[in-house]
């Protein structure tokens, strides 16, 4: 089962609870860029901060220039 709770650009919170994961470790904190993860038995917790969602946000102007998408006008 996967959670994800985002409240605007503020914080998210993804949540995963699944038995492949397994019992171990008991309890394991880590940072990797800049997001919080927590293992625990048969979960998952990832914190995400306000940097790392501000940086994902991509303007339409931005994402045009990505993909090459030219206008035409007639």
């Amino acid at each position: 089962m996967n959670i994800y709770f985002r409240c605007k650009n503020i914080f998210a919170v993804y949540f995963e609870i699944s038995t492949i994961l397994g019992k171990k470790p008991l309890f394991s904190l880590y940072k990797y860029h800049k997001e919080y993860i927590v293992d625990m038995p048969f979960t998952t917790l990832i914190l995400s901060p306000s940097s790392v969602l501000k940086r994902d946000i991509v303007t339409y102007e931005q994402q045009k220039k990505r993909t090459g998408e030219k206008s035409y006008s007639t």
